[in-house]
């Protein structure tokens, strides 16, 4: 009776194990492809500004922000299927939005990005250069306003297998589609990077890890 009595109203009652909160919370994949989209295109918004004022064709102009938001979309996909299990899913996200949020003034303004390498002062400084309410309100609305939509969010429990599975498949298949894009994509955009260096510095919020990965590189792999 006592048993009986523990599973009706503890397990019930959890938020984890509750079948119908189970029903109702979301596939941490459909999260994952939600955020990666989101990132892409709507906090890249300097990104595609600095693109449409380039002096192309406008079927040019199209074509290589395809390719521009296909690359990134693919990489930060590939990035958040490594952080997808229950413990880190939601922090990174959470972060790379907060990131993407906070770059967005400063590539408005000043064509920067926040470089991690530096300490929080230099953050602040260059966070204090670029501020205005109009930098404030995009902040709230690409970037604080999804994170904390995103907090609240249920996200249903997967089993560790599974989820591995998933994660190694998801993986795969977001390199697959990298290398592939980037293969008849290399060209143009190394010519378009080449020719317009500014473009590179508005890749939300690659450009923020990018100014810190031969670094990285050079730990893991020491000559």
């Amino acid at each position: 009776m006592t048993l009986k009595l523990f599973h009706i109203t503890e397990f019930a009652e959890s938020a984890y194990l509750s079948p119908e909160t189970q029903r109702e919370a979301i596939h941490p994949v459909t999260v994952l492809s939600l955020a990666s989209l989101w990132l892409t295109l709507a906090c890249n918004v300097p990104l595609w500004r600095e693109l449409s004022h380039l002096p192309l064709e406008s079927a040019q102009r199209w074509w290589l922000g395809l390719r521009l938001a296909l690359l990134l979309g693919f990489a930060l996909t590939a990035l958040l299927s490594l952080l997808c299990w229950r413990r880190t899913f939601k922090p990174a996200i959470l972060l790379l939005l907060l990131l993407a949020g906070l770059n967005l003034p400063l590539m408005l303004e000043q064509a920067s990005f926040l470089d991690l390498r530096a300490g929080p002062s230099s953050w602040g400084m260059q966070l204090r250069h670029a501020f205005s309410w109009q930098s404030a309100g995009w902040f709230l609305a690409l970037g604080l306003l999804p994170a904390l939509w995103l907090w609240r969010l249920p996200i249903r429990r997967v089993p560790l297998l599974a989820n591995l599975r998933q994660n190694m498949a998801l993986l795969a298949l977001s390199c697959v589609l990298l290398a592939g894009t980037w293969w008849f994509s290399a060209p143009d955009v190394t010519a378009l990077m080449s020719s317009q260096p500014q473009l590179a510095r508005l890749l939300n919020p690659i450009s923020s890890f990018q100014a810190q990965a031969p670094e990285l590189l050079g730990q893991l792999v020491p000559r």
